[in-house]
């Protein structure tokens, strides 16, 4: 099955070419935890630029990995706003001229305006359309990649339901804001599950787009700003922080009074993050996710819950984070080097 050539959104991707990833990315997990040696170097020669405007831990640091441990050689640029030639002045264009000309042959790019992977993307099919793009998040828009992860996770551990469509999903907080929830509906949408939670305030709410799609494919959503009013529901939840670097005017109040930080953030976090309450009435089999950072949204006293599968609790444990790993590596070998 072809891989898209740039991956822009999370409308490229079909259940059955997720699927073909994830089971590449088995394969990966299963030769690394046996012999790294064993992954050979199906990216060897090629370069890969990681081109950052925002800050990353997981996305830059899973990326950088996945290149390297299959013999690529990644060239990260991270704080690329501040510490590339974007300082002086240069556009998004030249910049990705610039990847293209000396020789990348694929460019995995994370940046704070929305729509601009598309733009990158467009740039490439012009002038070098031999080079690949991978969107590592664009402003408030999407994280394709980071979907796939999040897909992968639900897939390891609730496959059969998944594929039946027998799924309650809870997203839970910046819905409006989290580009990481806007890719997650949209592949959900597309493999069809039996009901989404909306959980945040008034207002804050998916794109019209994906709650046009959702009613398309007959998906029920229904909206609270009381997260335990359907709590005994969902077999999987997503959380996400208070997304403040998104809030126009919330963020100037803030830059004014900043001594109402940690109120605000702590108000959110009791409304739609994690409390002993929710824990007492999640299903025992439930899932909880999120795609990091959180900002105490979710406390680290529930680490050591089984239904935790954001990082690991040791050895053998799921994280969605070492999934994160594998599945970019499978993408990229899949893109690059085919099967």
């Amino acid at each position: 099955m072809k891989m898209p050539h740039h991956v822009v959104s999370a409308d490229q991707f079909t259940p059955e070419l997720l699927e073909v990833i994830f089971e590449e990315a088995e394969k990966l997990r299963k030769a690394d935890e046996v012999n790294p040696a064993l992954l050979g170097k199906p990216l060897q020669g090629k370069i890969i630029p990681l081109l950052f405007w925002e800050p990353s831990t997981r996305t830059f640091i899973s990326s950088f990995n996945a290149v390297a441990k299959l013999g690529g050689t990644p060239v990260p640029v991270l704080n690329a706003g501040k510490f590339s030639s974007v300082t002086k002045g240069e556009t998004l264009e030249d910049t990705i001229r610039t990847c293209a000309d000396l020789k990348a042959d694929a460019i995995i790019m994370r940046h704070s305006e929305a729509g601009s992977a598309q733009i990158a993307a467009d740039i490439l099919d012009k002038y070098a359309p031999w080079v690949h793009l991978f969107n590592a998040g664009d402003g408030r828009k999407e994280h394709p990649t980071q979907m796939g992860l999040d897909i992968y996770t639900i897939w390891r551990n609730k496959k059969a339901a998944l594929k039946k469509g027998e799924l309650v999903v809870a997203l839970a907080g910046e819905l409006s804001d989290s580009r990481v929830f806007h890719s997650d509906a949209k592949a959900l949408i597309s493999w069809g599950v039996k009901k989404f939670i909306l959980v945040s305030e008034k207002g804050n709410d998916l794109p019209e787009d994906i709650l046009a799609e959702a009613e398309r494919k007959k998906i029920p959503c229904v909206k609270t700003s009381n997260i335990l009013e359907y709590a005994e529901e969902p077999d999987v939840w997503i959380f996400t922080r208070l997304q403040l670097e998104r809030k126009k005017i919330l963020g100037k109040i803030l830059k004014v009074f900043p001594f109402l930080r940690p109120r605000v953030r702590q108000r959110y976090n009791q409304r739609f993050g994690m409390t002993r309450k929710l824990q007492a009435r999640m299903k025992s089999d439930a899932l909880a996710m999120h795609p990091l950072p959180r900002v105490r949204d979710i406390p680290e006293w529930f680490d050591e819950d089984e239904r935790a599968v954001y990082l690991s609790r040791g050895k053998g444990t799921e994280s969605q984070v070492t999934n994160g790993l594998y599945f970019r590596a499978a993408q990229l070998k899949l893109t690059l080097a085919g099967a």
